[in-house]
């Protein structure tokens, strides 16, 4: 029907119809009835393929025609677009010309519907803290690893299961400190508090990752470790976050979850609760999240502030709190060592590169205290602190993997 119009049209020519009649298609210089966009032209009446196209491909292409991002409510001056049947247009010929056809057109429609689920997928990335759940699949694994040489393979529900776990215990946390988050800087754009998701929503995310989690670690590491990571999400989400509230302390028992998932491993190895080796393990993963917690501090100390934590910054000082974040680098370095002294590590290719790097932490940790009062730091705002958080984090990844590859060393 458009390409028989456009003909007729042209035959017509840009003068009235026979008998009188004026054109349907709008004056010269006019747009389609109720589009946001000018028609192109076919000697005096709209060209209506063109338009068509247009239309098509603004709506394949996540054009809102409406200007109102899906809500359903047109923005203030920004017309509905109405493709009326007066100008030739039918209900049909704007439906044919939206979706368009072929394989092109196909994909591009995949295109568009998969966009909504990208974006939520995007959203629910946001919520979990993917990060901080993979460090402690990590750290469940490279103590199941030493513990089970030879089969690491079967590790592969346990940091499933993990790694699912922490994600449904940082979204739950999300989900409890979305009122705080929307009050500083660094935490409005989490998807709660910019309202890009809903509390229900971030709630059935919570509890379904919680839920697929749970049996992948009791069927790792068996009822016992079941009940110890049903504990660890009561202590993270239920004590350390309201915790954070009241003391600037809650770091140092908070710091009690991270020893969970070595536990975890190993359990999932058949390995013995009493072994001195697994204290000695839990002493380092613990003791490491103290400094790596604190570092972050100076950084942050305007949003503490705003939105009313406590902060060990404003009551030590930076000065002190330096201090105090050198000496716990020391002393996560003193933990890393006696890893060989209760058996945990024991060839000389994981000992080795461990002494070093023990060495190095602690050079950083002087470096820190110089630094910290250096005075170029004010051209650097907080130079010393995110290099030394850097560099705690790059020695605990060596210490898990010295962990993971020591049996074949």
């Amino acid at each position: 029907m458009v390409f028989l119009r456009c003909r007729r049209a042209r035959a017509r020519g840009p003068g009235p119809r026979p008998g009188g009649g004026a054109g349907r298609g709008p004056v010269a210089g006019q747009g389609l009835p109720g589009l946001p966009f000018p028609g192109r032209r076919c000697h005096g009446g709209p060209d209506l393929q063109g338009a068509l196209r247009l239309s098509a491909c603004g709506a394949l292409q996540g054009w809102d025609p409406r200007g109102d991002g899906g809500r359903g409510v047109p923005a203030p001056g920004h017309p509905r677009p109405i493709l009326r049947g007066g100008g030739g247009l039918s209900s049909g010929h704007a439906s044919r010309g939206a979706v368009g056809t072929g394989a092109g057109g196909d994909r591009r429609l995949h295109q568009v519907a998969g966009a909504p689920v990208k974006a939520g997928l995007r959203r629910v990335g946001e919520l979990v803290k993917p990060r901080i759940a993979l460090a402690a699949a990590a750290s469940a694994l490279a103590v199941f690893i030493p513990a089970s040489p030879g089969t690491a393979w079967r590790g592969a529900p346990l940091g499933l299961g993990v790694f699912l776990l922490a994600c449904g215990a940082g979204a739950l946390n999300q989900l409890l400190e979305r009122r705080l988050d929307g009050l500083m800087e660094r935490t409005q754009g989490r998807p709660l508090p910019s309202g890009r998701l809903a509390p229900d929503q971030a709630l059935a995310a919570a509890l379904a990752l919680l839920g697929a989690g749970l049996p992948l670690i009791i069927l790792a590491a068996g009822a016992a470790g079941g009940l110890l990571a049903a504990a660890a999400v009561f202590w993270y989400d239920g004590v350390y976050t309201g915790l954070k509230r009241v003391t600037a302390f809650a770091v140092v028992p908070g710091a009690l979850v991270g020893a969970v998932p070595p536990v975890l491993g190993w359990l999932a190895a058949g390995r013995p609760w009493q072994d001195p080796r697994l204290l000695a393990l839990c002493f380092f993963f613990t003791l490491w999240q103290v400094p790596h917690f604190w570092l972050l501090l100076p950084g942050q100390a305007a949003d503490l502030r705003r939105a009313g934590f406590p902060s060990l910054g404003d009551a030590l000082g930076e000065r002190s709190l330096a201090r105090l974040c050198a000496v716990w680098m020391c002393t996560a370095a003193g933990a890393a060592l006696l890893l060989p002294v209760f058996g945990a590590l024991g060839s000389a290719g994981a000992l080795l590169p461990l002494c070093a790097a023990a060495g190095w932490l602690t050079w950083k940790a002087a470096t820190l205290l110089r630094g910290a009062h250096a005075p170029w730091r004010a051209a650097v705002p907080h130079a010393p602190w995110r290099a030394a958080f850097a560099q705690l984090n790059a020695f605990v990844l060596l210490v898990m993997v010295l962990l993971s590859v020591d049996p074949y060393l």
